[in-house]
């Protein structure tokens, strides 16, 4: 091989290691209304939600308090009215192969300690499926906590999809003695993070597809004027 083909033989190299390292930027979040602030109706025991389905018990909807994460709007997963803990899931559209990052804030409601619910729990817990895969079990003890204090605070997950279409499930845990009080959550995102099998090229990769297919065909060509 000559010595003038490897520095072009390289450049087509580095070229196409660095299409294969892009990544879309500002990937969107696949979740609808993953900080609820879209709302058939508000308040306890709501049992429909624009882009999730309420499949079990009902959920609390509002502002609780000074302190949601994002937005006005947070839920309370376990909802009112004696109909124990309930359970929402979203279908999202995946690419099977592909690898997505979960994140989505977690509390819990104290009130319990201040309405007069003393058979209730301290603990307050919600279960995150992804089709019927368990991610995680999440609990807060609100124990001694403020009325308006929900313990806050941002998790995040990752999973790998298995088809073109993924539930993902947010199961409360508490739903026992009656109890209207149970885990919160709020600003829900899904995104893609890792190989996908279909990639589409942002604007900015075509100049570097360009290149590298560019230097491959100088390197053909050259070696066919030789032969």
């Amino acid at each position: 091989m000559s010595l003038r083909k490897i520095p072009v033989l390289a450049f087509a190299a580095r070229t196409l290691m660095c299409l294969a390292a892009v990544a879309p930027a500002d990937a969107a979040n696949l979740v609808i209304n993953g900080s609820f602030e879209d709302f058939y109706s508000s308040g306890p025991g709501v049992t429909a939600l624009p882009g999730w389905t309420v499949s079990a018990g009902n959920i609390d909807l509002g502002p609780f308090g000074p302190s949601t994460p994002d937005g006005l709007n947070a839920i309370d997963l376990t909802g009112s009215f004696g109909q124990g803990a309930g359970t929402i899931y979203q279908d999202l559209p995946t690419l099977t192969g592909a690898n997505y990052s979960l994140s989505f804030y977690f509390g819990a409601n104290p009130q319990w300690q201040y309405i007069g619910y003393a058979n209730d729990g301290s603990v307050k817990s919600l279960k995150v499926l992804v089709d019927s895969v368990e991610l995680g079990v999440f609990s807060k003890d609100t124990t001694g906590w403020a009325k308006e204090y929900f313990g806050w605070e941002k998790l995040g997950l990752s999973f790998t999809a298995t088809s073109d279409t993924t539930r993902l499930s947010f199961l409360s845990l508490n739903g026992a003695n009656g109890t209207v009080f149970g885990p919160f959550m709020d600003a829900v995102e899904v995104t893609p993070s890792g190989l996908n099998p279909s990639p589409v090229p942002t604007p900015g990769t075509f100049g570097l597809l360009a290149a590298g297919v560019a230097a491959l065909g100088l390197v053909r060509r050259r070696g066919a004027e030789r032969r």
